[in-house]
This record gives C-alpha cells, structure tokens and sequence, in this order.
C-alpha cells in the first residue's frame, strides 16, 4: 500500500469554491454605497457560450493551497469599501433603533427599500467578546471583528459556526450543564447570601445605627472576640477592651439589664443618671471603678504574722537568738546526760525540757518568712539517719534504702537529701517576687466602636463569609459591583470541531477535496482566517443558546477553541485530560487584542505559541484506514557526500533524510502538531509547523542550495515481529514472470526483501495451488550472503540459508518495516503564490 502512494501537487482549486455575490441582500441598490459588488475572478466562461459576467467571490475552507492569497484581495477597491459601508449600516441598525412612546422605530434611516419589518437583524459575531457595539467601516482592514463581520467569505465562516451549534445543541447544553455542576449549588448559596446581606442591611440601619458609642459596645459583646481591633496588632476587640481598665463586666449582658433605662431594677432601686452609656465612659476613662480595690484582710494568716502567734516563751527565748551559735555545745551536753538517764532518772526530766525547747526554737526561723529561702534551707542541721514522718509522734515505719547515705552527699541518707532538695525547691518559688500589675491604659470608646460599626457592616461581612466557603478556580472572575452576583462562568469544550464542520459537509471544511487523486501524498495549508471566522461564529452561537437556557453567563467566554485534533499527539494534554494552553489553536477570543486594540484575523494563536501557516500532510488511500498506528513525521534534508547514481531514478542527487530518531534534542526531525485528521472517509492530514518555503529549500548559488527543504515520512510502526513474503509487484501472467525477484524498481534482485510468493514457483498452476511454504520444493534464487540487508546494515549477520533451520528460515521471512520518503519540492511543484 505504501508503494502505491505517489507525491503529487494538489489540484489549485482545492480549498476554493466560487460564490456567487449578485444579490447578497434584499434592497441593495445598483450603484454607489451598498451596490452589487464588482470582483475581479470572474468565473470562466463556457466554452462557445457567452456568459455575462457575475460578481463571484472565493468561498475559503479550513486548508488551502500553499502561499494562497485572501480571496477579499481580488475585490475592487471602491465597490468593497461601498459594499462593506452599507452592511456595517444594516447589521448596527439593531443599536441606533429605539422604540418610542408610539410603539415605533426611531433614531435610525429608513429600512432600504425591499425591506419590512418586522426584521430579524444580521449578527455581528464576536461583539461580546469585542465589547464593541457597533461595526466601523473604516476598520475593515485592521480589526478582526470587522474582518469577520463585513468579508462574506468570512461571514459565511462563522455562519457555518453558527449552524454547528444549532444541530448540536442538545448535546452541547447537557454537556454545558454537567460542567455547571457544584456551581450550580455555589449560586443558589449566593442568591441565599443576597437575601440575608439584605435582611441584615435593614437590621443593621433599625437597631445599630442609632446606637450610642458605649451602647453599641455593650449591644454587640457576643462578637467582641470575632472582630480584629485597628490597633497595628493582631488582637480583637474583645482582647483591646481586656489589655484596658474597662472590666468586661461593663460591657456584658448583665450590666445592660441593670442599667436599662426601664427595666426593673431601676424601676425599684434607681438607676444611674442617663443610663449605660455614662457609666461605661467614665469607667473606660478610668474615673470611676465597678469595685474598690482588693486589699489582704488583716487577720490573714501569712508567715509574717505565724512567728507573732507562736512566740517563743520569754524564758528561753534568749536561746532562739542563740541557736546558730549554741547547738554544737548543746548537743554534747545532752549526749552527756543521756548517758546518766538509767543512773539519775531526774535528768531525763531535764533533758526532755531541754529537748522541748530547742524544737520550739527551732521552728521559729524554719517557718517565718525570713526562713523560708534557700538559704535557710542550705544552713539547715545536718541530722544523720534522719527521715521524714507523715504525722507528727507516730512509729517511723523507714526502709533501709532512705537510712542509706545518698550518693549526691553521704553526709545526708537518700531521704534527707530528696527532702532537702524538695524544700530547696519550694522555698525558691516561696521567694520569687510578685511584680506590680502594670497600669491599664484607658479605652478609646470612639475608635473601637468605629471599628465595630465597620466590621458588622453586612456587604462586607456577608461576602467575606461567603468567600471561605467556597475555592474558586482563578479563571472565575468575580463581579466588581457586587462580589455575590451569580458567577458567570462559562463552560469548556475540548472537541476537535472540525469533526462537526465536516459533518455538515466536507465541502464546508475543504471546497474541491474530492480533486485530489487516490493514493496520493500532497501538502495544503492551514486557512486561519478560516478557522478563526468558523470559532468565533461557533462561540457566538453558544452565547446566544446558553442565554437562552438560563445558564449563567456574559457571553463572553471562548467555549471553543480547539479546530484541529490533537488527541495523537504526545504531551498534548494535563493530568486531568485537558488540552495544554500551547497545543490550543486560538488564544481566548476576548484576548485578541494588542495594545488595547484588536487584532488582525488569522494571526491570534495562544500566548508563546509559534504564529505559522502550517502545512498539513494530506494522504488519500487506504493505508491509514488499514494501518491507523502508522507513524508520521518530517525529517530535513541534508547533503548526501554519496551521491546516488543517475540511473537510481532520483532526480535530485545531492541531498539525503537526516536524522530520524525520536529524540527531544534532534532539530533534524518534527513531529506532527495535530492529527491525524479525517478529512473525508480516506483522506487524512497530519499537521506540522513548517512553512513552505522552508520545506522546498532556497536555491542559491550556481545549483547550490543552503536548505535542502524537507522529507515527509510515513513509517510503519514495528509492534511485534511479523513473517511472510510479499505480494508480487504485479499479477504473473505467464510461467515467464514466476521464479523471479525483483526490487520496487522492477530490476532483477538477490535480496531476501524483495522476494514475493511468486518467487517460489515456476508455473501459473503451481503459483494458483500455492497455499502453504514446502520448503524442499519451493526453493528461491536466492545468494544467501545478501540476506543481512534485512536487518541492521551496520550488524549483519554472517549468512542464512534456505530451510537449514527456523533461525534461518525467521532471518529470511521477517517482514521489516516499511518507511516511504516523500520531498516537500515534489507536492508542492508548480505551485508559486497560490491562486
């Protein structure tokens, strides 16, 4: 099938087709402005016949001849301007008419004649994404929007739009609403959010507004905490009134109902003098205080007034000033004495005294609160053995490991020294000093109830609130006049629409495809103007339809903006299925704009993207129908330092393929950037960003040339092994065209490629019973030392043999991949500027 494809320059008709501009419109008058168009092109004439001529414009397709010129350019000059100067008056009469008081038209000219109402207006497509109301004339040759509106072969571009969506439109809406989804919630929560913005304005004016300052403080407390103070600090206003001398209690529900001017506590026992708001001044200005000041009582009992209640009896005070100086005599004393107990018991009455005496003693620095530091702690008497008891005069139940000496001290055993550590511990917060509160500044009543009349203003609450319930996307745009206005987004549709297009006909996408001859490999270019006119016209459309439906939107989004299919190529879509801003095929129609001023048509591709007037590779036959994975692709020509032999039937010798492979950093081969395509049911396109004079090649020189242009290639992709013969260049038709191989040029071969299954057999009877491989009979003229041109030329193998063994016999009938090579200058021939 490859071998059968041929290249071939397109019929110079393809993508045109006469339109006939005699009467575009009723009431059109013969002559000066809005007159019957005068067009150069003149349809040919039949041959013999005479026939006046007509004013005949091109009707433009999505692909056309390479270099084509705009079919507006053959128009003559003044009969355009006329032409264009009364449409663009008809189509904005819609704007200039008003009806007046007597149910009439008015502000505008008469109807032309030929014309009654009532009328159904033209559109002006694209005047939503424009945002222009009237069409300019004088900007026919500037501005995309005139271009579409006032060029009939544009016009009629947009129209075919037009017609897509009113047959799809069903299918278009269900989708549309599906979209809407969550957004759909997200808008009865706004109306909802309205009506309480609403009820809360009126709220606010009856209750709040004549609100005194220190009223409303007390009014609005339960809010207090929710509202951040204008202070410079993050705080609210209830943290403000608590930082203040102003008690949170003036500003509570209870101290409102005291004060109430007709409540019943004043009622009975009086009120004070003009109510709350007097009362909360002079406390936020500190010149009064809902309590006196908390003193100590003076009965408290402290560790001051312990020592003045447990007073050491004046006997034997004198040795509680003596302690630290005495107790080392007097514990030798009583260890004397306790020896002559058993001897004179007297003297355990005096020892006991003694012992008594020196516990009161002791206490008194222990728990005064000069005692309580660490100090005294530290100066404490070292006891020996000593424990803690829990009550006072009960049986020491001790274990042996608190006697044991602790291994911080030895002096102390281990229970000591953890009560000594602990008491350490205790009189060092016991110590701590207590700091003097700090003043609290006075309360500015008048800049925190401003703060608070702000802060409950309901059109900004409400919106605010609103706003943290729901995460918009960054392409929903708010409205700036009201932040809980219904959300005008617009629905997205990713679909290649020239599929719609070629459904209403393939003389809509293509005029005059059917004149490309099968089996023929051909490049056209891409029209933009076409495609834009077509999108915009689409666009406009579905506006118009989703109006109609009650879907929320301005009609000014881009719903559409994919022509081609890119659904084949590589890295084309996101994560989430979505095509890539860069292999989109226009840039959002309300962005056609450059300096604050619209663009021309043909040329608004997304931002980044590279503006070219792509060539598309246009392939009829049945190879993609039976071979759709068939890879294709464009490779650049380089200098061939071997050039081919003139018999080899090239008729360029000094160029080659370049590098082919698939790799990012190969500048020498391009990939498609749409399609496949299906033009018609076996014709297909692949899109590329080249251009035609890069593909020819520039001659310079004597015969020299600097580009070599570029090679097409359709490959076929190598899945998994296949084995086999092929079929035989053309049907045997006597025992003399059996038993030979040759290659595609028809010349005797030895190559293990070029053998067909008529290579096998010898006779038209043993070629018509040919059903299986018997490998003894069947037994080709093969030199089996050129049966590695099958495989890499750069590894071949030694040798293969006829039915030595199934290696052999796989080396042999392995069926390479197919690759076919087609130069740009050999599609394109004869082809200059276009017609």
């Amino acid at each position: 099938m490859a071998a059968r494809l041929k290249a071939k320059a397109p019929d110079k008709t393809v993508g045109r087709r006469p339109m006939d501009l005699s009467r575009p419109l009723p009431g059109m008058p013969e002559k000066g402005k809005g007159s019957i168009p005068k067009i150069l092109n003149i349809p040919p004439q039949k041959s013999g016949v005479p026939e006046p001529a007509r004013p005949v414009l091109d009707l433009e397709g999505a692909l056309q001849i390479p270099g084509a010129k705009p079919s507006a350019d053959f128009w003559e000059a003044q009969s355009k301007a006329d032409f264009q100067s009364w449409l663009a008056d008809f189509i904005n009469l819609g704007e200039v008419w008003t009806i007046n008081t007597q149910n009439r038209l008015s502000g505008a000219p008469e109807l032309p004649s030929g014309i009654k109402l009532p009328i159904v207006l033209p559109p002006s497509y694209g005047r939503w994404q424009a945002n222009i109301e009237a069409l300019e004339p004088a900007q026919a040759e500037d501005r995309w929007l005139e271009q579409i509106n006032l060029d009939p072969s544009n016009r009629v571009a947009a129209a075919f739009g037009t017609q897509v969506v009113q047959k799809n439109q069903e299918d278009f809406m269900a989708r549309a609403w599906r979209q809407y989804g969550e957004l759909f919630e997200a808008n009865r929560f706004r109306f909802r959010a309205q009506f309480f913005r609403e009820l809360l304005t009126s709220v606010e004016l009856k209750h709040f507004t004549a609100l005194s300052e220190a009223n409303l403080l007390a009014t609005t407390a339960f809010v207090h905490p929710k509202v951040l103070a204008e202070t410079g600090e993050r705080r609210t206003v209830f943290g403000v009134i608590d930082a203040s001398i102003l008690p949170q209690a003036a500003v509570q529900t209870t101290m409102r109902r005291i004060l109430r001017a007709n409540g019943p506590i004043t009622k009975r026992f009086g009120g004070a003098k003009g109510g709350l708001k007097p009362v909360l001044e002079a406390l936020a200005a500190g010149r009064a205080s809902l309590a006196p000041p908390l003193n100590q009582p003076e009965d408290r009992l402290t560790l001051a007034t312990w020592g003045d209640r447990h007073r050491v009896p004046g006997e034997i005070g004198w040795l509680c000033g003596l302690w630290k100086r005495l107790p080392p005599f007097i514990r030798n004393f009583l260890e004397q004495l306790l020896i002559l107990v058993e001897k004179l018991p007297a003297i355990g009455i005096i020892a006991r005294f003694l012992l008594d005496s020196l516990a009161v003693c002791h206490s008194k620095p222990a728990l005064s609160a000069e005692g309580l530091t660490p100090q005294a702690v530290e100066e404490a008497q070292v006891a020996g053995g000593w424990v803690p008891l829990a009550n006072p005069g009960e049986t020491p139940q001790v274990r042996i490991e608190d006697r044991a000496p602790a291994p911080e001290n030895p002096i102390f055993s281990s229970a000591a020294w953890n009560f000594r550590q602990a008491a350490l511990n205790a009189t060092e917060w016991l110590t701590l000093p207590i700091p003097e509160p700090k003043p609290r500044p006075m309360l500015d009543v008048a800049s925190t109830a401003a703060t608070l009349r702000k802060s409950l203003i309901p059109y900004i609450t409400v919106p605010e609130r609103v706003r943290l319930f729901f995460m918009l996307p960054p392409w929903v745009k708010l409205p700036s006049y009201d932040p809980l206005e219904a959300i005008m987004a617009y629905p997205s549709f990713d679909d290649a629409t020239y599929a719609f297009l070629r459904k209403l006909s393939e003389e809509h996408l293509v005029p005059n495809l059917s004149k490309i001859e099968n089996n023929t490999v051909t490049l056209l270019e891409t029209n933009w103007r076409f495609i834009e006119s077509f999108l915009v016209g689409l666009n406009h459309e579905m506006g118009r339809e989703l109006l109609w439906r009650g879907y929320p939107t301005d009609r000014r989004g881009s719903y559409f903006r994919q022509f081609w299919d890119v659904a084949g190529i590589p890295r084309a879509h996101d994560s989430q299925g979505r095509i890539v801003e860069m292999f989109r095929d226009i840039h959002p129609i309300h962005g056609w704009k450059s300096e604050g001023k619209l663009t021309e048509l043909g040329g608004n591709r997304p931002i980044g993207k590279k503006v070219t007037s792509n060539l598309v590779l246009v392939i009829r036959g049945d190879l993609l129908r039976r071979y759709p994975n068939t890879e294709v692709f464009a490779v650049k020509a380089v200098p061939n330092p071997k050039p081919r032999p003139k018999d080899d039937g090239f008729e360029h010798l000094n160029r080659k393929p370049g590098n082919d492979l698939d790799e990012p950093t190969n500048s020498q081969r391009q990939n498609p950037v749409f399609g496949p395509i299906q033009l018609a049911a076996d014709i297909f396109g692949y899109g590329f960003n080249l251009e035609k004079g890069e593909v020819i090649g520039v001659d310079a020189g004597e015969g020299e040339r600097v580009n070599l242009g570029w090679y097409f290639v359709l490959r076929e992709r190598f899945a998994e092994p296949r084995f086999g013969l092929d079929e035989p260049k053309s049907p045997p038709k006597q025992d003399a065209d059996l038993a030979k191989i040759v290659d595609d040029k028809g010349r005797p071969s030895k190559k293990a490629r070029d053998l067909s299954w008529a290579s096998l057999v010898k006779t038209l009877k043993e070629y018509a019973d040919l059903a299986a491989i018997d490998l003894d009979r069947n037994k080709p003229n093969l030199d089996h030392s050129k049966v590695a041109d099958i495989l890499d030329i750069d590894n071949p193998p030694t040798s293969a043999t006829w039915n030595k063994d199934a290696a052999d016999m796989a080396m042999i009938l392995l069926q390479s991949p197919v690759s076919v090579y087609f130069h740009a200058s050999k599609m394109l021939q004869g082809i200059e500027d276009g017609p």
